[in-house]
């Protein structure tokens, strides 16, 4: 992730950084985003700003990979 767009989005007054690391289809060819890659991407993220970390989860498969990288959790 690019490190100097992460700063600029937490000097502009970000609190959380939202990233899609799972992209939703409509055809089984289409792109299905980066997955875990882009979890990581999104930690890493973190560590070097401190911002919050915001994602979706498109599948139950992947919800314990998400929960160990969002921050947010909505599970009320």
């Amino acid at each position: 992730m690019d490190q100097a767009l992460t700063q600029r989005v937490k000097a502009a007054g970000a609190q959380f950084l939202r990233g899609g690391a799972y992209k939703p289809r409509t055809s089984p060819y289409a792109f299905q985003g980066h997955g875990e890659s882009a979890l990581e991407l999104l930690a890493q993220a973190r560590v070097v700003t401190g911002l919050g970390i915001i994602t979706e989860v498109m599948d139950t498969a992947d919800i314990d990979k998400v929960a160990s990288i969002a921050d947010a959790d909505f599970s009320r």
